[in-house]
């Protein structure tokens, strides 16, 4: 998966997920269903941060690759 693209449906997952638990606890009263979105969001924070923490690791190895492209020459 493209990183932008896991950080875009992490988040979307995200805050969605709390808006959910926040509706399904408050105007629904059911709960379960609270919980349940708020795992969904929970899981959505999990697959932002991942993909961010790519994202971070491809950029320090290019630049790592130039700064050896660069000692080189």
């Amino acid at each position: 998966m493209d990183t932008k693209a896991g950080q875009w449906i992490g988040s979307l997952m995200f805050a969605g997920g709390l808006v959910a638990a926040f509706l399904s606890g408050q105007v629904a009263k059911d709960g379960g269903q609270a919980v349940t979105c708020f795992i969904v969001a929970i899981v959505g924070l999990i697959i932002y941060l991942a993909s961010v923490g790519r994202s971070l690791s491809e950029h320090a190895r290019e630049a790592e690759r130039d700064d050896d492209q660069r000692g080189r020459r």
